[in-house]
């Protein structure tokens, strides 16, 4: 049976990294919702299973992993105040994961739907 540590790519220790680092700074706004730190955990759940267990093999599979990850960034900078929300950046995850799956077009479709 294979170590579980060996399943973790270098990948999912950077986005682990960027959403804890988010977390730190989302620590510097005085008060504090479940919902930011339910969005927080099930983004980076979401981002380590979905390499893990092959999920968006299928482009149907991957394009509902994309929409997962948008209503998951949607509810965090919901949930922290809005357009004064901290963790804009959190946009730059189903970005990223959109440019490794899609062509250019579908990067710049989910680049539009996180603009607005």
């Amino acid at each position: 049976m294979p170590c579980a540590m060996a399943r973790v790519r270098g990948t999912d220790v950077v986005w682990l990294l960027f959403l804890t680092a988010l977390a730190a700074l989302g620590l510097t706004q005085p008060e504090h919702s479940p919902w930011e730190w339910l969005a927080l955990l099930a983004l980076g759940a979401l981002q380590i299973a979905e390499g893990n267990l092959r999920w968006t093999e299928r482009p149907t599979q991957a394009v509902w992993a994309i929409v997962a990850k948008l209503v998951l960034c949607y509810l965090l900078v919901w949930a922290t105040g809005g357009i004064e929300s901290s963790y804009y950046l959190i946009f730059l995850l189903p970005i990223v994961s959109a440019a490794s799956m899609f062509s250019l077009n579908g990067t710049m479709i989910v680049c539009a739907v996180s603009y607005t």
